[in-house]
């Protein structure tokens, strides 16, 4: 493997590695320092124990061959065949098993004495490397005994298999040990404290926290208990914060009553604890009706300020005698001026006559509002200008409808229309307006809850992603009057172009 290769594969492997638990980290670790240290035992005790055999068996040969030295400085006298005779005797005394592969060597001056290996068939000479040898000089005289290293070499072997046997077992006990007590002691308690974590991030807060181990975990266990403690606390304070800020918008949104010949009804379903949907019905002094339904960008708390600050502008209007469009001129002026720049809403203002005749409505940038006629035909109000807080110059314009007995004029917000299922995909308008049309009566709380159905139908089981506001009113039947045409036909009819509007009728 070239270079660059093996520092790639290095930085690979050691990349996994520190992504591994830090149970599987500390097991490696500790295993494979133990496997390095006991083969690093091992292998010091083998080489010290074969040099010591080796040491041994030297010492005691070059004791031995001082004893034949000595012998033979006594046998000069008698004549060379006297020491021939004494090395002969000594190596016949010796055997292959307390000696193997034994030689005895002499030397008087320049005479050479040697066991003859023909009258001894156990003698096998060895070569000096291979052979271990102890020699002593007395004067003249000097002596040398040696043996085959082999035989050595494999007693320490096989005395040191029986070590490597014991230093395996206390090992892989030391190892058993030590993964018992990392387990125990550290991979448990932070494994505990992680589950402890993870249900902190699901909002399990103030749970009872107590995990002993060393002192690092305790301390750590400790402060992790304090840190729930605390987010407990804020978070109740939290709670209480946006219940009574959810109590404050549902005081400020106006209630399904009868004004007169007038039938409301009110459908609002936050996404978050509190929403960003306005929605709100005023009587003004001449006996008119002002309904009011908005939608700021988002949802939330955020949201939720921002619909605080439409209410506000709505009330401070001068909506006695003013139009709609010219309500939404005000208002977006001074929103322009309150709100951040990233900041939006759209708002649809509906102006009802007290006799529930006629409607004049605008809309900045708001869900098309809808009208459903006594015979189940449907028609769209949409937008007349743009949204609020995009310029404090913007043009809106006034549309206005004829209403008879037994229409319905339906408002929402975009938390309908936009309802996605489980696959992101939205409601659409479509769907709302036939909704609508389907709906069983035309009373305001018979279309309301039909629409509002039709946004929950398609969603299923995913929870809403934006605030959900349905608004409807309507007048009710003449007693004169018969019984709807087409009741239960459905056709969509070609879009009518108006002034100021662009309606499009559905019939059932």
């Amino acid at each position: 493997m070239s270079r660059p290769s093996a520092i790639f594969a290095d930085r690979w492997l050691g990349k996994r590695f520190r992504r591994t638990r830090l149970r599987t980290q500390l097991l490696v670790i500790i295993n494979a320092s133990l496997l390095a240290l006991m083969i690093g035992l091992v292998v010091a005790d083998y080489r010290h124990s074969l040099q010591s055999r080796l040491n041994e068996k030297q010492v005691a040969l070059s004791e031995e061959a001082r004893t034949v030295a000595s012998a033979v400085t006594a046998l000069i006298a008698r004549g060379n065949d006297a020491v021939q005779q004494f090395v002969d005797d000594t190596c016949a005394l010796m055997n292959d098993q307390d000696s193997p592969g034994h030689s005895i060597e002499a030397w008087v001056g320049a005479r050479y004495f040697f066991a003859d290996p023909k009258e001894h068939p156990h003698h096998v000479s060895a070569p000096d490397h291979s052979a271990i040898a102890g020699a002593h000089e007395i004067g003249s005289v000097r002596a040398r005994i040696s043996e085959q290293r082999a035989p050595v070499i494999n007693a320490a072997r096989r005395a040191a298999l029986g070590r490597i046997a014991a230093i395996a077992l206390i090992g892989v006990v030391a190892a058993l040990i030590l993964n018992i007590l990392v387990v125990r002691l550290v991979t448990r308690p932070l494994e505990r404290l992680t589950r402890e974590v993870r249900a902190i991030r699901r909002g399990e807060f103030g749970k009872h926290i107590s995990v002993s181990a060393n002192a690092e975990i305790t301390c750590l266990s400790a402060e992790i208990a304090a840190m729930s403690a605390e987010l407990n606390r804020r978070e109740q304070d939290r709670k209480l914060q946006l219940g009574r800020a959810r109590r404050l918008q549902s005081h400020l949104i106006g209630a399904p009553r009868r004004e007169g010949t007038l039938e409301f009804a009110i459908e609002y379903h936050p996404a978050d604890e509190v929403a960003g949907d306005l929605v709100d019905i005023l009587t003004c002094p001449n006996g008119d009706i002002l309904l009011c339904v908005a939608d700021v960008v988002g949802h939330g708390i955020h949201a939720a300020v921002g619909s605080g600050v439409l209410k506000a502008l709505l009330l401070s209007s001068e909506f006695e005698h003013s139009s709609p469009s010219a309500i939404l001129d005000s208002i977006n002026r001074r929103f322009c001026c309150a709100s951040l720049p990233e900041d939006f809403a759209s708002m649809i203002i509906v102006r009802v006559t007290h006799d529930g005749t006629r409607a004049v409505y605008a809309s900045a940038g708001h869900e098309p509002g809808y009208i459903r006629k006594r015979n189940q035909s449907c028609r769209t109000l949409p937008s007349t200008g743009l949204l609020l807080g995009v310029l404090d110059e913007s043009v809106y314009e006034d549309s206005e409808v004829a209403l008879e007995g037994g229409d319905t004029v339906v408002l929402i917000s975009d938390g309908i229309s936009e309802a996605m299922d489980a696959e992101k995909r939205i409601l659409g308008r479509q769907p709302i307006a036939r909704a609508i049309c389907a709906a069983a009566t035309g009373d305001a709380h018979s279309v309301a809850m039909s629409v509002l159905h039709a946004a929950r139908a398609h969603r299923g089981d995913i929870p809403p992603h934006d605030d959900e506001t349905v608004l409807a009113f309507g007048t009710p039947v003449p007693h004169d009057q018969g019984p709807p045409e087409n009741p239960l036909r459905v056709r969509r009819t070609t879009p009518t172009m108006q002034e100021h509007s662009d309606l499009q009728e559905y019939t059932v």
